[in-house]
């Protein structure tokens, strides 16, 4: 991985915890996580990027599906 494709899956593991730690606890849960977890999973994601072959943008689909599931609760609410 040369440094400009690690810069990036540096930049989008932050995107991802921070889009991750502005959800509520409940929505959370919902997919599985809860605020320990959340470095725990996003590392172990970019470990999973590294051993295949990479796609910098494997994190996305927890961050989508998360903010899907929000926008959800929010307009059943």
């Amino acid at each position: 991985m040369n440094l400009i494709n690690k810069l990036v899956a540096a930049w989008e593991r932050r995107r991802a915890y921070a889009a991750l730690m502005q959800l509520d606890d409940r929505l959370l849960a919902d997919i599985g996580m809860n605020r320990g977890t959340i470095m725990e999973r996003l590392t172990r994601a970019a470990r999973d990027t590294r051993v295949a072959p990479a796609n910098v943008a494997v994190l996305r689909p927890t961050v989508a599906a998360a903010a899907n599931e929000d926008s959800v609760i929010r307009r059943a609410a």
